[in-house]
């Protein structure tokens, strides 16, 4: 996972197989979950779809209209996915960015409240898309232990 100069080898497993992400965490290849690349990664597969929610959300109405506030919620929605799928990091540094990930998504559901009380989304709309940062935001904590802890050990 972390090579001894404290790089991610993102060729190596991001889990063990034990339903980090709270199933299958990665594609399976060979019988061993491993991702090759940050699409394979269920937060960044989940965050990809809230994006995708949020970017249509805010194309109606007076959500539309109000650029300053549906850029803000859109950049909060696009960097969780964007902070995963970086490059190039040592394990340090990607453990961090994973913990500014979070963040981001807990940012999100702060702005869908400013949305809700708007009326820029509905209530149906609004609770979906909380759960599903939520739901982020806790397999991106999850990762971030496992990442630890594989740093911790040296594995």
């Amino acid at each position: 996972m972390i090579d001894r100069c404290g790089k991610l080898k993102r060729t190596q497993n991001y889990a063990d197989g034990h339903g980090l992400f709270g199933g299958n965490p990665c594609a399976k290849v060979d019988g061993a979950f491993r991702a090759k690349s940050f699409e394979e990664i269920d937060a960044w597969k989940e965050a990809r779809e809230i994006v995708r929610q949020i970017y249509e959300v805010a194309k109606r109405g007076p959500f539309a209209k109000d650029f300053e506030f549906k850029d803000q919620v859109c950049r909060a929605a696009v960097s969780i996915m964007s902070i995963i799928a970086e490059e190039s990091q040592t394990a340090g540094t990607f453990i961090r960015h994973l913990g500014i990930a979070k963040g981001s998504a807990g940012e999100l559901r702060s702005q869908l409240y400013v949305a809700l009380d708007q009326s820029y989304i509905t209530k149906l709309e609004f609770d979906s898309l909380c759960d599903q940062s939520r739901k982020i935001a806790s397999e991106i904590a999850r990762f971030k232990t496992y990442l630890e802890t594989k740093s911790a050990t040296g594995h």
